[in-house]
């Protein structure tokens, strides 16, 4: 795998290790390891959609667990609503005609100078700003 100096994580490889995924996990987790001299990102976005899902489930072990995860390993939270990720973000949608959530991830990672996009939607991997791999393509190696 390339060294990436820094790897932007979309919210579903996060769901798939923090709710122990049994598919998905174990290829979050060789990410993870093959990646440990990497700075990791996130966004405001994945704590939303994360955590809607803890919320819904009335358990505040989910957010206690996601918080402690991302201080652990010592991600970067992304302010999606700054103007310059809104306005990439803008771009994006235009050009790939992508879905406004998916364009201000990758807009968060781009304008941060994230060199990878961490996720499982392969629609984006048409985005040539960035690399995007996917958790299905871990997996498979």
């Amino acid at each position: 795998m390339t060294d990436y100096k820094a790897v932007f994580f979309d919210t579903a490889p996060l769901i798939y290790y923090l709710d122990d995924h049994p598919e998905y996990k174990g290829a979050v987790i060789g990410f993870i390891g093959n990646t440990k001299n990497s700075k990791y990102f996130t966004s405001t976005i994945t704590t939303m959609e994360y955590l809607t899902g803890a919320f819904r489930s009335g358990t505040s072990e989910k957010e206690a667990d996601y918080d402690n995860f991302l201080s652990a390993m010592d991600f970067t939270i992304i302010d999606g609503g700054e103007d310059d990720i809104a306005r990439k973000a803008a771009h994006l949608r235009a050009e790939y005609k992508i879905k406004g959530m998916d364009a201000l991830q990758l807009a968060s990672a781009i304008e941060s100078g994230c060199d990878l996009f961490f996720t499982n939607d392969n629609r984006l991997k048409q985005v040539s700003e960035i690399t995007v791999l996917t958790v299905d393509e871990i997996g498979k190696q």
